[in-house]
C-alpha cells in the first residue's frame, strides 16, 4: 500500500468515523458496530490492507488505547455525581456484576475453555463499558436520575473490572502458585501506581494553575500521562491505575484543591475536556476499524455459539438481579438489558498477547459479545423510547438544580460523564 493511498484511506476512516456518531446520535445504532465492519469489509473481506503487519502492532495499540481509556474515566469520574448517587446504584451493580462474573465463567469452562482464562474472559466483559454506556443513556427518554444510573452503574463495574482483569493477568504472567508472593507483588503493582497517580496528579494541578490561558497545556498533560505510565511499568508498577488515579485527581481538581486547603481552588482549562474528546474519537476510530482489519472473518461456531450463550447468561442473571434489587423509577427493560460493553473490553482482550499469555479464541469471543451487547441494547433503548413520549427541548428543571447543588462552574457542568471513547 502506498503513502498516497495510505492518507487516503486514513481521511476516509476519519470521515466514515464522523459519519457513523452522527448515526448513533440519529439512530441510537451503535458505531462501535459500523466501524468495527468497515475494518473487516477493508480488511478480511475485500482485502484492501493486509492486516498481517499490523499484527506486531497490536501491544503499541492495546496500551496506548488502554492509557487513553483509564485517563478519560479518571477524568469523568465526577465525586459529586457518585456520592450522590452511589447508594442508589451500588447494590444492585455489584451483584449483578458477581452473578455475572459467575455466568460467564461457568459458560466459558462449559465450551471447554481453561478455569483461569474463564474467569479473565469473565472480568473482560462482566462490566458495561462507560462510555457506550454515557452517550446511550443520553438518547434515553427517562428522567435523570435513570440516566445518571445507568451511567454510574457503568463506572461502577468497568473500573471492577479493570482492576480485577489486570490483577487476574499480573497473576497469571507472575508463572507461579504461590499466592503469597503473588498477592504481595500485586499489592505492591497497585500501591506503586495509586501512590504515583495521587501525587504526579497533586503536582501536576499546580502545574496546570500556571499553566492557564496558555497554549499547549492538553498535550503537555498527555505527556505527563505517558512518562508516567511507562516510569510505573518500568518499576513493576501499574501504569493503567496511575493513569486513572491521576486522571480522577486533574478531573476533580476543585474538590482535591478544596480538601488539601490550598489557598486557591484549581480548575483545569476546558480545552483539557475538549481536546480529550477529539483524541478520544481518534482513538476510538481507528481502533475499532484495526480491530475489524485483524479480526478472523470465518468466526468458528463454537466462537458464535459462545457469544450467544454469555449473552443470554448475561440477560438472565440481571433479571434475577432486577427481582430483587429493582431500582425505584428504573425502567425494567433498561434495568435488565442495558448491557453495551466496548472499547475496554476489546483492549483488556488484547494484553494477555502482550503479556506472552496465550487464550486461545479471546479476542474474536469479545468482539462478538461487543457486537450482540451493543445491538441487544440498542433493542432495548428503541423499545422503551417507543412507548415513553418525547424529552422536551432545553434542559430539564433536575438537571439545573443538580448543577446548582454541586456549585459547579461552567467548565464544570460541561463535562461529560465519561469523555469520548465509545
Amino acid at each position: 500500500m502506498d503513502v498516497v493511498f495510505s492518507f487516503i484511506l486514513l481521511g476516509a476512516i476519519i470521515f466514515f468515523g464522523f459519519l457513523a456518531s452522527l448515526i448513533f446520535e440519529r439512530t441510537h445504532f451503535p458505531d462501535i458496530i459500523l466501524l468495527i465492519f468497515l475494518g473487516i469489509l477493508i480488511g478480511p473481506l475485500a482485502k484492501v490492507v493486509d492486516p498481517a503487519p499490523l499484527s506486531s502492532f497490536i501491544p503499541f495499540f492495546a496500551a496506548l488505547a488502554l492509557v487513553i481509556i483509564m485517563f478519560s474515566a479518571g477524568l469523568a469520574f465526577n465525586f459529586y455525581r457518585v456520592v450522590v448517587q452511589l447508594y442508589q446504584t451500588a447494590a444492585f451493580a455489584l451483584v449483578a456484576y458477581a452473578l455475572t462474573v459467575v455466568a460467564v465463567t461457568g459458560a466459558a469452562i462449559a465450551f471447554g475453555w481453561n478455569a483461569l482464562h474463564a474467569l479473565f474472559l469473565a472480568f473482560v466483559i462482566s462490566d458495561t463499558c462507560p462510555t457506550v454506556a454515557n452517550a446511550l443513556a443520553g438518547k434515553v427518554r427517562a428522567n435523570e436520575d435513570t440516566r445518571v444510573s445507568l451511567s454510574m452503574e457503568a463506572l461502577l463495574t468497568s473500573t471492577i473490572s479493570a482492576v480485577l482483569a489486570l490483577s487476574l493477568l499480573q497473576f497469571m504472567a507472575s508463572h507461579t502458585v504461590d499466592f503469597s508472593l503473588t498477592l504481595n507483588a500485586i499489592a505492591s503493582s497497585f500501591s506503586i501506581a495509586i501512590v504515583t497517580g495521587a501525587v504526579i496528579g497533586m503536582a501536576w494541578l499546580q502545574g496546570l494553575n500556571r499553566l492557564r490561558g496558555r497554549p499547549l497545556s492538553y498535550l503537555l498533560t498527555l505527556g505527563v500521562v505517558f512518562v508516567m505510565y511507562g516510569a510505573v511499568e518500568a518499576v513493576k508498577g501499574n501504569g493503567a491505575i496511575a493513569a486513572l488515579v491521576f486522571g480522577m485527581i486533574i478531573g476533580n481538581a476543585k474538590e482535591v484543591s478544596g480538601l488539601l486547603r490550598w489557598k486557591t481552588a484549581i480548575e483545569p482549562d476546558a480545552v483539557i475536556y475538549r481536546f480529550q474528546e477529539e483524541v478520544a474519537f481518534f482513538v476510538r476510530t481507528f481502533f475499532f476499524v484495526y480491530l475489524g482489519l485483524v479480526f478472523q472473518a470465518n468466526v468458528s461456531p463454537a466462537t458464535i455459539a459462545l457469544s450467544v450463550a454469555i449473552v443470554a447468561g448475561i440477560l438472565v442473571v440481571r433479571v434475577i438481579a432486577t427481582k430483587f434489587l429493582r431500582q425505584k423509577n428504573q425502567p425494567y427493560i433498561l434495568q435488565v438489558a442495558f448491557i453495551p460493553t466496548g472499547l475496554a473490553s476489546v483492549v483488556l482482550a488484547f494484553l494477555p498477547m502482550g503479556a506472552g499469555i496465550q487464550i486461545p479464541g479471546l479476542v474474536q469471543v469479545v468482539l462478538c459479545i461487543v457486537i450482540l451487547t451493543n445491538i441487544v441494547t440498542a433493542a432495548a433503548i428503541y423499545k422503551h423510547n417507543s412507548t415513553q413520549p418525547k424529552r422536551p427541548a432545553g434542559p430539564e428543571r433536575g438537571e439545573q438544580r443538580g448543577r446548582e447543588q454541586g456549585g459547579q462552574r461552567e467548565t464544570r457542568a460541561r463535562r461529560p460523564s465519561i469523555i469520548g471513547i465509545r
